[in-house]
């Protein structure tokens, strides 16, 4: 999965530091992320010097030149990797992008990214830039929030409320029924690959709960002996999904939520598709599934 970086180790803590010439530096607008073409023409010995197959990779701050000063004025720590440290460009807007000479990616591009520490570093930047770009205000008295020195934290000078990043828990659940497994597709989603039924906590749930709710709600099935699979952060909509396991109980009939599902079957082992890839939770359970570790 993209955040397993081992050996590699990520160290989310927050620190008030200023970056240094090979530090990196993420640049997100809306939900597109802006990244150094790092096989063009302009590739000089200032750029990264690890040059993925795709082409693309995050800059270091000594890549932008005379705009290294305004751009160290305008950045936030985000964390480490290893002993890399990475910042977010704050105010920063599309058109900027050409003339940083960097090539705008809808932030779906990290599950194309290698190694997997520059898509685990880009969708973890994503989610605390979502934060700041989401909690410019304060939600109690609507005054501008400052950003603490000390801690990952937004601060109301006026009322003093504290907003910490926002980590949405979430359920991902493989439905298994003896050699089948029930695969779906989502209603309006950019994604295409088969997936698992999910969906977030909602107040006063346990986490068991929420996959029996979520399972009726999406398939009208319901499930039995629901247990813990493991987990994953998940920037893109600010969430840990929290996977499960469980098995069909009762009638294996499946009536789809619209809203939610364009499609959704039960798929035998020996026909689930290989999906080469397991960047993701969901993709790991159903090629563990098509392989009989399931």
């Amino acid at each position: 999965m993209f955040h397993e970086i081992y050996p590699k180790i990520f160290d989310p803590e927050y620190l008030n530091k200023q970056p240094l010439p090979d530090s990196y530096l993420l640049f997100f607008d809306k939900s597109y992320v802006f990244l150094q073409k790092t096989d063009a023409e302009y590739h000089s010995e200032n750029a990264c010097t690890d040059l993925p197959e795709n082409g693309l990779s995050i800059p270091k701050f000594k890549y932008f030149g005379e705009n290294i000063d305004r751009l160290t004025q305008n950045s936030y720590y985000l964390f480490s990797i290893d002993d890399d440290d990475y910042f977010l460009a704050l105010n920063f807007d599309s058109d900027k992008g050409d003339s940083l000479q960097l090539t705008g990616e809808k932030i779906d591009i990290f599950r194309k990214l290698s190694p997997k520490s520059t898509a685990f570093a880009v969708l973890v930047g994503y989610h605390i830039y979502t934060w700041l770009q989401n909690r410019k205000y304060c939600g109690r008295c609507g005054s501008v929030n400052l950003r603490s020195d000390t801690e990952r934290a937004l601060i109301c000078p006026r009322c003093s409320q504290i907003e910490y990043p926002r980590i949405i828990p979430a359920v991902i659940v493989a439905i298994t029924d003896k050699d089948n497994i029930l695969l779906t597709k989502r209603a309006n989603s950019s994604y295409k690959l088969p997936a698992l039924v999910s969906g977030f906590l909602e107040i006063g749930e346990t986490l068991e709960e929420n996959v029996k709710r979520e399972v009726f709600e999406e398939v009208g099935i319901r499930v039995k002996n629901v247990k813990y699979y493991g987990s994953q952060p998940w920037g893109i909509a600010e969430a840990v999904m929290i996977a499960f396991t469980a098995e069909l109980d009762g009638d294996n009939k499946i009536t789809i939520e619209e809203n939610e599902l364009s499609e959704a079957a039960w798929v035998k082992r020996q026909d689930v598709p290989i999906l080469n890839s397991d960047i993701s939770i969901g993709q790991e359970m159903i090629q563990k599934f098509r392989e009989g570790k399931l």
